[in-house]
């Protein structure tokens, strides 16, 4: 079994909770891919997917000390994508509008 198996993401959660860089480093080689590939679905360009996953990540960065080890680490990165995302979203359609209105 090699070493990325063997640490489950309780325990890199865990370890990031007490700031462990490391840790986190190991966590986003693991779920960047996927969460990247999940903006792109729907944000349709590289540029907002790369910077979706960027900003998802910097707030599990800067709030690790409040994250719960027991939950799902990777329903919590697309919980935070989800909302990102439509928060991209609603700023896109209010300048749609106010350009409109212009």
């Amino acid at each position: 079994m090699d070493a990325e198996k063997s640490v489950n993401d309780s325990q890199l959660v865990e370890s990031l909770i007490q700031g462990n860089a490391p840790a986190f480093d190991r966590l986003f080689g693991k779920y960047a891919s996927r969460l990247y590939a999940f903006g792109l679905k729907y944000l349709r360009t590289r540029e907002d997917a790369e910077g979706l996953v960027q900003g998802v990540f910097l707030k599990i960065w800067e709030n690790r000390d409040k994250l719960k080890k027991d939950t799902s680490f990777q329903s919590c990165l697309f919980t935070i994508a989800y909302h990102d995302i439509c928060n991209i979203f609603r700023k896109r359609l209010n300048q749609r509008l106010i350009s409109e209105k212009l």
